[in-house]
């Protein structure tokens, strides 16, 4: 029976994930700030071509989706089934060395500017919060207004949290980030869809929008060109709502078989983004027929009251912006310190070897990670030791690899190329199984004095990699409900959510430099329309479109009728036309607001 499965292109697992809990994790990873931001894209678009847009955008992504889940599990040159997890793995296994590193450019940036969104909304949150909470009769007048300077105050207390949060070692050790985040992002969104629904028999705008020569929410009287870019700027928000592309392979890597993935993963998504374009369309039409061309970028700002449903609201969208910060911060913190545990497994190789080759003895070499890093306990000297010179020099990823007893590599694809084609030089050490089955054998002569305390860390390590490197096997669930990852990370070390961390001095050092920059950004571009819409225009387009279509051509190969091909050609150049332009409508939207925004001022 598991070779029919098998000759059916996929093999048996013991994973426990289902459509439902698919279901709710795509669910969860669509709905977020990008819902608020909808009505006023409708109200620049107008009712004419805005609701439309939105469902353009819901049929696209739903298209990309069914064609990633297609691309989750596929048949190798040598007749093999390879299961990507991860979605710079998926592009580097069928689109090459190029491919991969350009979507891991993305990936980056959508993290990068994601993060400054995620800081700018939630300062937004915490200031409409405390002025209502103000016992002034003149909210202008209350300490923490716009008018006296409060939100770059609120920005940097935003930063300041997320600073000491940053230093929880990864998110296994927060898996209440997801809980709190899913609860706060359901919640201002049903907030938001009631007031809208109460307040909609206003039956405000118009079929063209916005026009020229009219004040909009801030006081500016609209130009041509405000009126032009608006319009592009809208539709980066709207790809900005629909931009979770990055965690879907993530996800389909939990689900059980059989039956297939692909097949469970395709319900799942037609029932998560179809629940979540329900919920798009009803918030942007119900907030534009209540507040008209007078919505503000934020619809939460639009409504008077009540008072403590907005409360409500903007406490929710405070807490979710400060966990989802961390879902994508902590996958800079892993690339970042990947690197740097590499640089230091480096030196501290070099210098196991050239004790192993001198007869003098070796002084003891501090342990390079560190497990709860507070009390200094060692956890991982495998970098201190080296294998002796008679071993292979192999390059490969300890989850890709051929062992040297024979023992058949691993189908879970896990490649490390892109890192090397960065310039990250790597030493040419045995992949990391045999290092450690060396090491913990005794086969390795240069003994450090930590040793004795990291051996039974070193077998669970050791456990852990044969477990993945299994046909079968595959990358440890996480307990978090979704992360990010940048596809830079060096995978050729153990990573923070296989809890192998840096010093805490180091991390504090690292983490803060990044967390300390976003708070700066936010600080003197506090534009939460322009910058969601940046977002979404400068990853939209690639990250949602163009490599899911490049995958799945790649995949299904002649399978694809001509057709269709052109179709997809269509989409590519339409879309792409529409990342460039709303790009460039974002961009100046940020240049326009900055043109008059006094910084660190009042």
């Amino acid at each position: 029976m598991k070779q029919n499965l098998e000759d059916e292109g996929f093999k048996p697992n013991n994973k426990t994930g289902t459509m439902w809990t698919a279901s709710m994790h795509i669910f969860c990873a669509v709905v977020g700030a990008g819902v608020l931001a909808l009505p006023s894209s409708v109200a620049w678009i107008g009712w004419g071509a805005g609701p439309l847009l939105i469902l353009v955008f819901y049929l696209i992504i739903l298209m990309s989706s069914q064609m990633l889940a297609d691309c989750y599990q596929t048949r190798g040159e040598d007749g093999q089934i390879y299961e990507h997890a991860r979605y710079h793995h998926a592009v580097r296994h069928l689109l090459g060395k190029k491919s991969s590193i350009a979507v891991s450019v993305f990936q980056l940036l959508n993290i990068f500017l994601t993060c400054i969104a995620y800081t700018i909304t939630g300062a937004g949150a915490a200031q409409a919060i405390a002025q209502m909470s103000c016992s002034n009769p003149n909210p202008d007048d209350c300490t923490l207004s716009k008018s006296n300077g409060g939100l770059w105050i609120l920005t940097l207390s935003f930063g300041a949290v997320e600073l000491i949060l940053s230093q929880v070692k990864n998110l296994e050790d927060a898996w209440w980030v997801s809980t709190i985040g899913t609860v706060g992002s359901l919640l201002y969104a049903f907030i938001a869809l009631i007031i809208s629904l109460v307040h909609v028999s206003n039956g405000l705008g118009s079929a063209g929008g916005i026009p020229v020569g009219y004040t909009v929410y801030g006081g500016t009287v609209v130009t041509t060109a405000d009126k032009v870019f608006g319009v592009l700027n809208a539709l980066g928000s709207i790809g900005f709502a629909y931009n979770f592309a990055l965690i879907l392979l993530e996800i389909q890597d939990t689900l059980r078989q059989p039956p297939k993935s692909s097949i469970t993963m395709k319900k799942s998504c037609n029932m998560a983004i179809t629940t979540s374009f329900v919920l798009y369309i009803t918030v942007a039409c119900a907030g534009y027929a209540a507040e008209g061309d007078d919505v503000a970028p934020m619809i939460l700002e639009s409504f008077d009251g009540p008072e403590w449903a907005l409360i409500i609201a903007n406490v929710a969208v405070l807490a979710h912006m400060i966990t989802a910060y961390q879902v994508f911060g902590q996958a800079v913190f892993n690339t970042i310190e990947s690197h740097f545990k590499w640089w230091q497994i480096k030196k501290a190789a070099k210098r196991a070897a050239a004790a192993a080759s001198s007869t003098v003895t070796p002084q003891p070499t501090p342990a390079l990670f560190t497990d709860g890093a507070e009390k200094g306990t060692p956890v991982a000297a495998a970098a201190a030791v080296v294998a002796p010179s008679s071993a292979p020099a192999l390059l490969a990823s300890p989850f890709d690899a051929a062992s040297a007893a024979g023992e058949a590599p691993s189908h879970h694809y896990h490649d490390t190329s892109t890192t090397k084609m960065m310039g990250f030089n790597h030493v040419k050490l045995e992949p990391l199984p045999e290092r450690l089955s060396s090491l913990l054998s005794g086969q390795v002569s240069v003994m450090d004095p930590h040793l004795s305390s990291v051996i039974e860390h070193l077998h669970s390590f050791e456990a852990e990699i044969k477990t993945q490197m299994a046909p079968g096997g595959g990358l440890r669930p996480r307990i978090s409900m979704y992360a990010a990852d940048t596809g830079f990370a060096n995978e050729e070390v153990p990573l923070n959510d296989e809890h192998y961390y840096l010093p805490l001095w180091q991390r504090i050092v690292l983490r803060s430099a990044y967390v300390l920059l976003i708070t700066l950004i936010a600080s003197i571009m506090p534009f939460f329309g322009a910058m969601a819409g940046l977002v979404g225009a400068v990853t939209f387009f690639p990250l949602a479109v163009y490599f899911p279509f490049a995958l799945y051509r790649k995949v299904k190969g002649d399978e694809i009728s001509p057709a269709f091909s052109k179709f997809l050609w269509v989409i590519w150049g339409v879309l792409f036309a529409v990342a460039v332009s709303a790009t460039v409508g974002s961009v100046r939207s940020i240049i326009v607001s900055w043109s008059t925004f006094k910084i660190f001022g009042t």
